[in-house]
């Protein structure tokens, strides 16, 4: 499948989170990326240059991977 054919299947959003910034990468049902991961500095602008890259896909569900070390926990 290509990008415009995945535009109404629900994507997963997956967030690598760092400390000055955040990597996500659009996956299918198969684990299959469907675009090339994008990174953005840990900023309001680079929230909403991902949200921005996120609306390509109506359907999308965000899973953010472990943040733990960031809550002082």
């Amino acid at each position: 499948m290509n990008q415009h054919e995945h535009r109404f299947e629900l994507i997963t959003i997956g967030i690598d989170p760092h400390k000055f910034s955040w990597t996500a990468v659009a996956v299918d049902r198969q684990g299959n990326p469907v675009t090339a991961p994008v990174r953005v500095d840990v900023t309001d602008d680079g929230f909403r240059r991902l949200l921005r890259w996120s609306r390509r896909w109506p359907r999308h569900r965000w899973a953010i991977e472990n943040a733990r070390a960031w809550d002082g926990t």
